[in-house]
């Protein structure tokens, strides 16, 4: 199913079916359970038992999911900062979505049997959404998305891996994933939870609505994306902070100093919260007008918000700050 941009958006922010929230004001990746949070204020560096780095977090029931590059999560608790459960067993945790009672961790996984001899760069890949239990991260189901074969289909003996994040609205029922791609369409493709594990090639995702991100006349790129009354804004790494807003489907740039280094966002309250992958957490008016850049003494990988908190996730550690910048 691919609907007109405009009217394909205007619908997703209706029902706000890129986040956990209902109205501008709630957007954020929190749940109900984080009513009354506790959290401990400032920088803290977290030592990975596995020699990995940090480079997602979501917040979920006053407790903040941080996934690293070993497709494991350690769950810390916000008002202590001590790792209280670790979710391990092949979870690709590249991005990290929670609402509701459920934490979406997504990622790429290359599903080739080990010790299948074949020749070198042989591959099964796929983009696998992993639903948790907020509450004792077990895990639900599964939707493995197949790639291979879409970007075989781009490929002149190199396979170039997509830029992917997600976003989980359990209220709506919905998982949104974003796909960019230097040779292939750059897209949000929004489609109904499972209740059960489910493999689906990419291209072939059933109930899918697909939304056109960009125009194809610049290069562009993902990272991140969150959804607001203005329309959908992505950290486009390289390419600065991005907006597309119905019924336009041509992004236009919103912060182009240090663009190299967008690689997160997020909105509330008529705020802007951005990852700057140098080392900082801006916040900025929506139109991309900074309003103060708080400095992260780390590589800077993410943000989630959490209500009344902003938290920064880095290679190394967590800054979690009081949100003092959102409208109430």
């Amino acid at each position: 199913m691919k609907l007109a941009t405009g009217a394909l958006v205007t619908a997703l922010l209706t029902a706000c079916a890129f986040t956990a929230g209902c109205s501008p004001e709630e957007r954020g990746t929190t749940t109900a359970q984080d009513s009354d949070l506790t959290a401990r204020e400032g920088y803290t560096a977290i030592d990975n038992p596995r020699g990995g780095v940090y480079v997602s977090a979501t917040v979920a029931g006053g407790r903040v999911f941080v996934g690293d590059n070993r497709a494991t999560i350690d769950v810390f608790d916000l008002a202590t900062m001590s790792r209280s459960l670790t979710v391990e067993g092949r979870v690709p945790a590249d991005s990290l979505s929670a609402s509701g009672d459920l934490v979406a961790a997504c990622g790429d996984r290359n599903d080739q049997p080990l010790g299948w001899e074949a020749v070198y760069g042989a591959a099964d890949r796929h983009y696998v959404i992993t639903l948790l239990d907020a509450r004792s991260g077990k895990r639900k189901f599964e939707i493995a998305l197949g790639l291979q074969r879409y970007l075989e289909s781009s490929s002149d003996g190199i396979i170039d891996l997509p830029s992917m994040s997600c976003r989980l609205d359990a209220d709506a029922g919905t998982v949104s994933v974003s796909f960019s791609h230097p040779k292939l369409t750059d897209e949000i493709v929004t489609f109904p939870l499972p209740s059960e594990d489910a493999r689906h090639d990419f291209r072939e995702i059933p109930g899918a609505a697909r939304v056109a991100v960009g125009d194809g006349a610049a290069r562009n790129t993902i990272k991140s994306f969150s959804s607001g009354p203005n329309g959908v804004t992505y950290a486009a790494g390289g390419y600065g902070l991005r907006r597309v807003a119905p019924p336009s489907s041509a992004p236009i740039t919103l912060r182009d100093e240090g663009r190299e280094h967008m690689v997160g966002v997020d909105e509330r309250g008529g705020r802007l919260f951005a990852a700057d992958h140098g080392g900082a957490l801006l916040v900025l008016e929506s139109d991309g007008a900074l309003v103060e850049s708080v400095p992260v003494d780390d590589w800077v990988e993410g943000v989630a918000l959490a209500p009344g908190y902003v938290v920064v996730v880095g290679r190394g550690g967590l800054l979690v700050t009081k949100d003092r910048w959102s409208s109430p």
